[in-house]
């Protein structure tokens, strides 16, 4: 059993090794019900209160989560120590030092889409896609290959309310997310694990030092 609370990570040690030993022949890990309820439900009042902007990237479109609430919380949390050691526990491609990301949806007939690209920059080694759309929604699925291929390595449609996925970043993998169809929004928190950033403690430390200066 793993969960995620506002306060603690409860991660069962023989869950863990059986979250390696799937990482490793596949790459990714899902996990149903990651986060628990109750935080579920904090951060979903969170999103509900921030604003939307759109974004148009190179391989992308999507609308994001404005800084805030929401976006604090989550970011926080991702970068307990107890979190980036987790992680390092299950997918074996740290130690970590942050977690960087954003809450982004996706909608049918907005014009979002996501096309094949591998994220392989500024350090990047692991990605996490946190489900926080209740109701689920229709495509929208992650999916993996070799770079440059055409058989798929891994789909996964991550619909839960709380469900998370992680999976590799290497630059010989490539994964996208497929179009939204008619329903509900897929609204996600997601970002990369790396180790070429100082910590989330040591940042706040230096502020406060810069501050008292």
């Amino acid at each position: 059993m793993v969960y995620l609370t506002k306060s603690s990570l409860v991660a069962d040690p023989e869950h863990v090794e059986l979250l390696r030993d799937e990482f490793q022949h596949r790459h990714l890990v899902r996990l149903p019900h990651f986060v628990h309820p109750e935080f579920f439900t904090l951060v979903e009042r969170s999103v509900a209160e921030g604003r939307w902007e759109r974004y148009s990237g190179d391989f992308d479109s999507e609308e994001v989560l404005r800084q805030g609430a929401a976006v604090a919380l989550l970011h926080f949390v991702a970068n307990w120590p107890q979190m980036l050691n987790f992680v390092h526990q299950i997918t074996g491609c740290g130690p970590f030092t942050w977690f960087g990301g954003r809450v982004y949806r996706m909608s049918s007939g907005a014009g979002h889409h996501d096309d094949w690209h591998t994220d392989d920059v500024d350090g990047r080694r692991v990605a996490m896609s946190i489900n926080l759309s209740r109701r689920g929604y229709q495509g929208g699925l992650l999916q993996m290959r070799a770079r440059g291929g055409a058989a798929l390595l891994a789909e996964v449609a991550n619909t839960g309310p709380g469900d998370a996925t992680f999976f590799r970043i290497s630059k010989a993998l490539e994964h996208r997310v497929t179009d939204v169809l008619q329903g509900e929004p897929r609204v996600a928190f997601a970002g990369f694990f790396g180790a070429a950033r100082p910590t989330l403690v040591d940042q706040l430390h230096q502020l406060a030092e810069d501050a008292g200066r």
